[in-house]
This record gives C-alpha cells, structure tokens and sequence, in this order.
C-alpha cells in the first residue's frame, strides 16, 4: 500500500514542480529561472554565504555554483565580497536588487496560490499548509540520510 501512494505521491509532485517550473516562473515576470530563485531565497533566509557552502547546500561542483553566482552578480542581484575571517575565500551576498526581484517573484506567486486556493476552508488549509511542510521536512531528512548512506 505505501509503495503504490508513493508512487501517486511523486506523480502529483512531479505535476507541481511542472507547473511551477513553467507556468508559475513565467507568469511573475522575473528573469530568474527556478534555480536562480531559489538561490536568491536560500540567500534571503540564510544570510551571505561562502561560496563553497552554496555548492555544498545545492550538492553541485564550485565551478557550477560559480557560474551560477556570475550570473547574478552581472545582473546586480547578489554582490561577491572577501570573506571577513579568510581573505582568500568570497562572501555571495543579496543585493537590494536582489532583495526586490524575489520580493516581486514571492508576491505575484503568492496572489496566484491564492487564487488556486480561494475555495479551500481556513481548516484545510491550516492541514495542508502542515502536512506539506511535514512532508517536506521528512523527505529533506530522508534524502539527506540517503546521500550520507551512498558516501
């Protein structure tokens, strides 16, 4: 039985990040892509960070994450400054620009949810909104013991 709704469970994910990858991102009008989004709002929460730490947080090689962070800095989202404790080494930090182009991206996206959710009860959504973060914080733990378990 939990293989099957596991099974359902990954289509109807599967189906959110479809369209929130293409239609969501495009109907905000950022020039970001997912990515850049979620990099921007990883930045927003966690505060400046190291390049290799972005890496890490993303599991990809400093090189991609480098060409990521470029990117941004052309476009004045984030900002690349020495690192306090080790000059050697570069703080990626948000950018007022960037600060407001993700503010944008999270309030048109949030009139949209809105909109595909104005019918639901104050009850389910209250569920919802704790079951999905459960899930979330669930399959962060799984996946995450998943990679320590392959290394």
């Amino acid at each position: 039985m939990r293989a099957s709704v596991a099974r359902e469970l990954r289509r109807t994910v599967a189906e959110i990040q479809r369209w929130t990858q293409r239609w969501l991102h495009r109907r905000t009008g950022t020039s970001l892509s997912p990515n850049e989004t979620h990099l921007l709002g990883h930045l927003d929460i966690a505060g400046p960070q190291r390049m290799s730490g972005l890496a890490a947080w993303q599991n990809v090689d400093k090189s991609t994450m480098t060409m990521q962070i470029k990117s941004l800095v052309e476009r004045g989202f984030v900002e690349r400054r020495p690192d306090p404790a080790d000059r050697r080494a570069a703080i990626v930090a948000l950018t007022p620009a960037g600060r407001d182009v993700l503010a944008a991206y999270a309030d048109r996206a949030s009139a949209i949810l809105c909109d595909a959710l104005q019918d639901w009860t104050e009850e389910d959504l209250r569920r919802f909104s704790h079951d999905l973060a459960r899930f979330a914080g669930d399959l962060e733990g799984a996946l995450v013991q998943d990679v320590e378990h392959r290394l």
